[in-house]
């Protein structure tokens, strides 16, 4: 019991220090970008990167997902080579396409919504990048090697300031620069990700099998349409104020958007990356109701513990929340 409450503190530790990093990143980002850009064009990467989200979910998230779930099964029954490599198989072919898509509709979509001529090129390379990025950090997040997958979270987060805004400075002020800056940074982290997770799949035997796609359409798709329908919830608004109203009239509501909800938005990522790992490897059969139940207990905890604390925080943050959104919405923004 010892043992594993010292583990525990040692994983709440590099979770919080994960996500108070990346907390402070998001600010640092707004600042940088939206004093490199202006308005419009911060409105316009924003826009573009929020809107790869949605075909990100589509075409990548429920191969993700089903892989993530499936991970700690397919260590057990040794069959996460064929569990990798179906992966693997499914992330490729999906980036070939999304690239392909890319280049045929930068041009006709630039026109169609007046954005520069690379930019969903651009926005296409950082989704395929940042998708690749992301399997090999939760991989590991799923193993709970809470140390390194929070390195490489940071590592990401400093990388794509510093490729992006020196690419900026040297190339011009685009949007599309930004992307292509953000894209080769999360390239970078990719490679340091997927493949010492390569190594992982490809060291198991040959003669395991698993079948992926009926997990793919009973467990995958499903949770690909709930983000899909959490985009639409998230990003529609913003999207609808740009076409009606112009990029530059919606750059202050999205770079206000986060600001506005910093506290529950930490407190959410928080819980959300301590629990939703040891939930997984609880849960490692999805046949054993024991199993279930304990996933399920520890997830009705932090839900409860997230409105508990949510409630607690709403006096101060109606206190000091109008305070906060001035201070860094202010002309030194250039918002």
């Amino acid at each position: 019991m010892v043992l594993r409450s010292r583990r525990l503190r040692g994983e709440t530790f590099w979770v919080v220090l994960q996500k108070l990093v990346m907390f402070v990143m998001n600010f640092v980002v707004l600042k940088v970008f939206t004093n490199i850009l202006g308005k419009e064009t911060y409105s316009e990467w924003r826009l573009a990167m929020t809107g790869l989200q949605l075909l990100g979910s589509a075409a990548l998230m429920p191969m993700q997902h089903t892989f993530l779930r499936v991970f700690h099964t397919a260590e057990e029954d040794r069959t996460l080579r064929p569990a990798g490599v179906f992966a693997f198989r499914w992330y490729g072919i999906a980036s070939v396409c999304v690239l392909g898509l890319a280049i045929v509709l930068t041009y006709p979509l630039s026109l169609a919504f007046r954005l520069e001529t690379l930019t969903i090129l651009a926005a296409g390379c950082y989704l395929v990048c940042n998708r690749w990025r992301l399997l090999g950090v939760q991989s590991l997040d799923i193993q709970r090697k809470r140390r390194t997958c929070a390195m490489q979270s940071v590592g990401f987060q400093v990388g794509q300031v510093v490729f992006a805004a020196t690419a900026m400075l040297i190339v011009g002020r685009y949007a599309s620069v930004a992307l292509f800056g953000i894209a080769a940074a999360a390239m970078l982290m990719a490679f340091f990700g997927v493949v010492p997770l390569a190594r992982r799949v490809f060291s198991e035997p040959r003669e395991g099998k698993r079948r992926m796609m009926p997990m793919v359409l009973t467990y995958g798709l499903p949770y690909g349409g709930l983000l899909i329908c959490q985009w639409a919830l998230n990003f529609t608004d913003r999207n609808i104020l740009a076409y009606q109203y112009g990029k530059e009239a919606a750059a202050p509501y999205i770079a206000a958007f986060p600001v506005c909800g910093a506290p529950y938005i930490l407190l959410f990522q928080f819980l959300l990356g301590l629990l939703v790992p040891i939930a997984y490897q609880r849960a490692r059969d999805v046949n054993d109701p024991r199993q279930l139940w304990s996933a399920d207990r520890l997830l009705l905890t932090g839900i409860i513990a997230y409105l508990v604390v949510g409630g607690l925080m709403l006096p101060a943050y109606a206190f000091f929340g109008p305070g906060l959104l001035l201070l860094l919405t202010r002309k030194g923004y250039n918002l």
